[in-house]
């Protein structure tokens, strides 16, 4: 069982470590997620053979009435968890994989008399306080980045590790797929903020190309994933591809190939969440990091300090993010030498979770 919801960077690596223990053996029927039933997590798992329980509940956010709400949602869950795993058709699983924030506390609190080994798997820079809790009694805690614990690195699907391992892509090509011409392009920027999108870059972008200037000079196509919350408003005001002065902007709702394009990109612009950091420092490449403001314990901005020690980046905060400040930006991220993958060799991590579920089983 693999509770993992709320945002991609818990449910792609949660997607990874399955992905990896099918790789060893394991049938997908063997495999079961709790999640959360958002519309992105309804999407994501639709392209995947796992089975599901999904429950409506959400978060501690808003006012204090809404997280009293909140917590009363999160702890019937936790009592109706067992009941609710019959009707799916799950049986009481042998392992628990966590990967923090409320779905792990539903699925521990849910599962505490009925699993005993239990494995808790950090994406970011800094633990949540669900897995600071639960990792108590764990069998195993596996570290996305250096800490006093060893790193694990972050779980990568096997299309990126894919990517990582195949020959050079045809930028022309994969260009040519977002591109309303075949001419090739000097720059090739991509730019996204998550399954919502964030309006902070999206804003930026489109008030950096709608300038006419990126900076270096030359034809740019910037490629921006604008997110399910802002792009029938994009659509709705202009006409993409926007062309100005020898710049091009392309823009998608939603794109499953992504890694795609951050292969052959010369720089990216995103938020910092663990995944896409991982993702961009095994491919090594130069980014604009714009963190999350308040993130839970400011993890986003440690995630890019962590990038940007690495010399790969540069980080600006969200509050002082304009069409100035990210050109600027930009010429320095292509400025920066890009580090060798050795300083992230940790790529393969969701093999390194997959043994140690394995040998879970094997000793029960």
């Amino acid at each position: 069982m693999i509770a993992a919801a709320g945002t991609g960077g818990h449910i792609y690596p949660a997607l990874a470590v399955a992905e990896a223990l099918e790789a060893k053996g394991v049938s997908s029927e063997q495999i079961a997620f709790i999640t959360s039933s958002r519309p992105i997590e309804d999407r994501i798992f639709s392209d995947t053979r796992y089975r599901r329980v999904a429950l409506s509940i959400g978060g501690l956010t808003g006012g204090s009435i809404d997280k009293v709400l909140g917590l009363i949602k999160i702890t019937w869950a936790a009592l109706t968890l067992g009941k609710k795993l019959k009707l799916s058709g799950v049986e009481e699983p042998q392992v628990l994989i966590m990967f923090g924030g409320y779905i792990s506390a539903v699925a521990r609190v849910g599962l505490l008399f009925k699993v005993n080994d239990v494995v808790v798997v950090e994406t970011n820079s800094v633990m949540g306080r669900a897995n600071r809790f639960f990792r108590i009694g764990a069998k195993a805690t596996f570290n996305a980045f250096s800490s006093k614990n060893k790193s694990s690195g972050v779980p990568l699907r096997r299309s990126a590790l894919e990517a990582l391992s195949a020959d050079t892509a045809d930028r022309n090509a994969i260009i040519s797929t977002i591109s309303d011409t075949a001419d090739p392009y000097d720059r090739f920027i991509v730019a996204f903020g998550g399954s919502l999108g964030a309006r902070t870059i999206n804003q930026s972008v489109l008030a950096l190309v709608e300038s006419g200037d990126v900076g270096g000079g030359g034809s740019t196509l910037v490629y921006l994933v604008v997110g399910q919350r802002d792009f029938a408003q994009f659509v709705a005001s202009r006409k993409f591809p926007l062309n100005v002065d020898g710049v091009t902007l392309s823009i998608a709702e939603y794109d499953n190939d992504l890694i795609e394009k951050l292969k052959v990109a010369d720089v990216v612009i995103s938020r910092a969440g663990s995944n896409t950091v991982a993702e961009l420092a095994a491919l090594g490449k130069a980014a604009v990091l714009i963190p999350l403001p308040n993130s839970p314990n400011d993890h986003q901005t440690k995630n890019a300090l962590w990038y940007l020690e690495n010399g790969r980046g540069v980080v600006l905060v969200d509050s002082e993010v304009n069409s100035t400040n990210l050109r600027r930006a930009i010429s320095s991220a292509l400025g920066r030498a890009v580090e060798e993958l050795g300083k992230f060799d940790e790529v393969d991590a969701a093999s390194k979770i997959s043994v140690a579920v394995l040998s879970l089983i094997e000793s029960l």
